[in-house]
C-alpha cells in the first residue's frame, strides 16, 4: 500500500465525478420553477407594503419585513444562482501541493464545490480525498488513514449478514482487498504491529459473508500444508511453547490469529480446508502449555478442537477425524490437560485461595 511509504513529496488532489446531462436538465427546470414561484410569492407579500410606504405609513413594519429571512424556495433559488447548475459529463478536479494550503479542509471543500459546481452526493467523497491529500506528506498521518480504513472495513463487514449489497458494492471497486489484507498480515517487523492485528480482525469480520468464504480460504492458503495460515499456526505455536522467538508473533497478534482461525473452523468449508492442511496436529502442543498468559489462546485452541471433533458427516467423516485425533496423541493430551486443570482447582480449594 502506497500509504506506508515515507515520501518527501508534495500532495496532489485528484478527483473525478460524472453528472448525467439528463439529470442536469431536470435540476435546471426545477430550479427555474422554484425561482419563479418564489418571485411570485415575494411580489404578493411586498405589494401591500409598497402601498403603505407611499401613503407614509408603516415605515417600521417595512424595515422589519425587509430584515426577515427569505422564504425557503427563494433561498434555494439564490443558492442555485451562486453555485450554478452542475456541469454535465465528466469533471476533473486537479489541485497540486494541497498540503500547503492554509485553509481548513471544510473551507477548501466549500471553495471547490463552488468553483466546480460539485453535486451534493460527491461532497463527502471529495472531503475524504482532501483529507488524504493533505495528510500524504506525513508518514504517521498516512498510517492513521490505513488504521481508519481497516476499522471502517471491519464495521462494514460486520453488517454483511443484514445487507450483502454493501459488500458487493465495495468489492466491485476493490476486488483485490482481501489479498491486500493478507499482505499486511504476513508483513515483517518493519510494519506497525497493529496493522497486522487490524487486518486479522477485518478478515475475521469478513467470515460473516458466506459468499466470500472460498475467496478467504484461497487467499490465506488454508487448504495447503505450506499455505500462509497453516505456516502462521506452526510459527505461533512454536513461539508460545518457547521453541523459537519471532518478533512478529507477539501475544496480541497470536490471539487475533486464533480468533480468525476459530471463526474459520466454525464453517464446514473451513474444517475441510484446515483438515487437508494438517493444521490440527500443529495445535496439539498447546495443550501442554501451562503459561497463564496464554489462557486466551488456549481457550481458542480448545474451541477449534471442539469444532474439529464434532464436525458433521457432510464435512469430514466423524470416525476418521476421531481416529486421526487419537493417533496424533490428541486424546491423551486433552485428558492430561483436563486432569491438570482439576488438580489445580483442588489445590486452590485446599489452600483456601480464590478460584
Amino acid at each position: 500500500m502506497f500509504f506506508l511509504l515515507q515520501l518527501a513529496v508534495g500532495s496532489t488532489l485528484h478527483f473525478e465525478f460524472y453528472v448525467d446531462p439528463a439529470a442536469v436538465d431536470t435540476q435546471t427546470e426545477e430550479s427555474e420553477s422554484s425561482k419563479t414561484g418564489a418571485e411570485g410569492e415575494t411580489t404578493e407579500v411586498t405589494k401591500p407594503t409598497e402601498e403603505r410606504a407611499s401613503s407614509g405609513e408603516g415605515d417600521d413594519s417595512t424595515k422589519k419585513e425587509e430584515g426577515q429571512q427569505q422564504p425557503p424556495q427563494q433561498r434555494q433559488a439564490t443558492e442555485m444562482e451562486d453555485i450554478g447548475a452542475p456541469p454535465s459529463g465528466q469533471t476533473l478536479i486537479h489541485v497540486p501541493n494541497l498540503h500547503r494550503f492554509r485553509e481548513s479542509n471544510l473551507e477548501i471543500l466549500e471553495q471547490l464545490v463552488r468553483k466546480y459546481r460539485v453535486p451534493r452526493r460527491y461532497h463527502f467523497p471529495l472531503l475524504i480525498r482532501i483529507r488524504l491529500a493533505r495528510a500524504f506528506p506525513s508518514l504517521e498521518e498516512r498510517r492513521n488513514f490505513v488504521r481508519v480504513n481497516l476499522l471502517a472495513f471491519t464495521i462494514l463487514a460486520d453488517q454483511a449478514q443484514s445487507d450483502v449489497s454493501l459488500m458487493n458494492s465495495f468489492f466491485l471497486y476493490e476486488p483485490e482487498y482481501i489479498s491486500e489484507l493478507m499482505e499486511l498480515v504476513r508483513s515483517d517487523a518493519s510494519m506497525p504491529a497493529d496493522f497486522r492485528i487490524l487486518s486479522l480482525k477485518a478478515l475475521t469480520a469478513l467470515l460473516a459473508d458466506n459468499t466470500r468464504l472460498q475467496g478467504l480460504i484461497s487467499a490465506t492458503g488454508s487448504s495447503q500444508h505450506h499455505g500462509e495460515l497453516p505456516s502462521m499456526i506452526r510459527k505461533s505455536v512454536a513461539t508460545l511453547t518457547g521453541s523459537v522467538e519471532h518478533p512478529v508473533y507477539t501475544l496480541p497478534f497470536i490471539e487475533a490469529l486464533f480468533t480468525f482461525l476459530s471463526s474459520l473452523m466454525a464453517t464446514q468449508d473451513g474444517i475441510i480446508a484446515l483438515n487437508n492442511a494438517g493444521a490440527i496436529a500443529s495445535l496439539l502442543p498447546l495443550l501442554n502449555d501451562n503459561d497463564s498468559r496464554h489462557s486466551t489462546v488456549l481457550l481458542k485452541c480448545l474451541n477449534i478442537l471442539e469444532f474439529y471433533i464434532s464436525a458433521s458427516s457432510s464435512a469430514i467423516s466423524s470416525s476418521a477425524s476421531m481416529s486421526l485425533f487419537r493417533d496424533l496423541g490428541g486424546l491423551d493430551s486433552l485428558v492430561g490437560r483436563w486432569n491438570r486443570e482439576i488438580a489445580e482447582i483442588q489445590n486452590q480449594v485446599t489452600a483456601g485461595e480464590p478460584m
